[in-house]
């Protein structure tokens, strides 16, 4: 049972929830974990797991800090060292994309939650929004979304039972060969392409397959593109990329084959369509 006493600050209460989480996640990976420096260190031959791995900080392991615990930001050296403002590498960005984690890293310190709060209010609610909250099951049988454990860790342990492992389970750097594929969409989709002569209006729809659609282009010459998203009211800043497979090998290279990278930002809620416009050369060489 836990409850929260109103007599306390919002940071004391968030932070006593952060010890019901890593002691509840403690159950769910079967494991122990590091928790201050002094702790002994894991045995060796075996990585961490995804527990172990979300609680790294610096001081425990330098340069892979992750998203740190309840008392130690990735920084921290002391306990509720939230102000730090020494600067460490981080691999939190990772944990927006888990169980894909393909080491995103970025120069961190408090200034990335705020510094001060109340009991560590800015820092821990920084730490909370890291926590996996995905579909499907990693490689082991554990679901992605770890906030069933959490809220209910009963519930949660019957939700893996009925939850699938979905086409691809990864946890590591690894590429897998996953089947492509999307849900229907809810808030945002690619509603145009226009390119040359193709003009493809696909509306409202899940993740749809073009590619018997064909257009003339000239290389060696500057090519307009229009792109646009369909929004059912909430509106966001959209990030597109397109990419010409040149040398036709069913691979999308980021250095030699990405052809147009931009950002369309986000209009006023409410707006239906979106269209950003940019143009680009073609590649020589492509047929």
């Amino acid at each position: 049972m836990m409850g929260f006493n109103y007599e306390r600050y919002a940071g004391c209460a968030l932070h006593n929830f952060t010890h019901r989480i890593e002691i509840t996640l403690r159950k769910v990976f079967n494991s122990d974990f590091r928790y201050v420096a002094s702790d002994p260190p894991y045995p060796g031959g075996s990585p961490d797991n995804p527990l172990q791995l979300y609680m790294n900080y610096d001081q425990l392991d330098p340069g892979n800090a992750q998203v740190g615990n309840g008392h130690f930001p990735p920084n921290g050296i002391d306990n509720y060292d939230y102000d730090n403002l020494e600067v460490v590498t981080t691999y939190a960005p990772d944990w927006k994309r888990y169980p894909y984690l393909f080491n995103r890293s970025e120069p961190i310190n408090c200034t990335a939650w705020g510094c001060e709060g109340d009991c560590g209010l800015n820092y821990v609610s920084w730490w909370l929004r890291h926590i996996p909250h995905f579909r499907c099951k990693d490689k082991t049988g554990i679901l992605n979304n770890w906030w069933p454990y959490i809220i209910d860790y009963q519930e949660g342990r019957t939700l893996e039972a009925q939850t699938s492992a979905c086409n691809c389970q990864m946890f590591d750097d690894e590429i897998a060969n996953c089947t492509a594929g999307g849900e229907f969409p809810w808030h945002d989709w690619i509603a145009r392409v226009k390119m040359a002569n193709l003009d493809n209006n696909s509306g409202k729809s899940a993740y749809s397959d073009f590619s018997q659609q064909t257009l003339d282009v000239n290389a060696g010459f500057p090519v307009e593109i229009t792109l646009g998203t369909g929004f059912s009211y909430t509106t966001y800043d959209e990030y597109w990329k397109v990419w010409i497979d040149y040398n036709q090998d069913g691979i999308f290279d980021e250095a030699t084959e990405t052809f147009i990278s931009l950002t369309a930002p986000k209009p006023a809620d409410g707006t239906p369509f979106n269209n950003v416009t940019s143009s680009a050369f073609v590649l020589g060489g492509f047929t």
